[in-house]
């Protein structure tokens, strides 16, 4: 159908394969540690909008990524790769994230390395 045509298929993310930081509520059970190993099992009692609105438009939600630690927000000498919950993110092309390139390195990492379309993450 011609883009022009009003058609709400449109508007659908179908067959979108997405992840979605860390830091984001979701209500299928996985946990939402902000990275920190004391959040490790902490499991959301509600859903992000963001989520549930891409979620509610047909995109499958694979599973979430890591961020820094707290998202970025423990310590100026914390390498921001790090997180106690997920271990460190290598960059997939071999590069190295460094202090300040902000706590959406496991997001980045995942669309870099091809394992989905498009990742969601956050400005903290």
């Amino acid at each position: 159908m011609p883009r022009w045509l009003p058609d709400k298929r449109q508007d659908r993310c179908t067959a979108y394969l997405i992840l979605i930081k860390d830091n984001a509520f979701t209500l299928d059970g996985s946990f939402a540690s902000v990275g920190a190993s004391a959040l490790a099992e902490f499991i959301p009692p509600y859903e992000a909008t963001v989520v549930a609105r891409l979620r509610d438009a047909g995109a499958v939600l694979l599973g979430k990524t890591n961020l820094t630690e707290f998202a970025d927000f423990v310590a100026e000498t914390m390498p921001a790769e790090f997180s106690g919950a997920g271990g460190v993110v290598r960059h997939p092309l071999g590069g190295r994230y460094e202090r300040g390139m902000g706590s959406i390195v496991g997001s980045a990492a995942a669309v870099a390395a091809g394992f989905c379309g498009f990742a969601i993450g956050s400005e903290t």
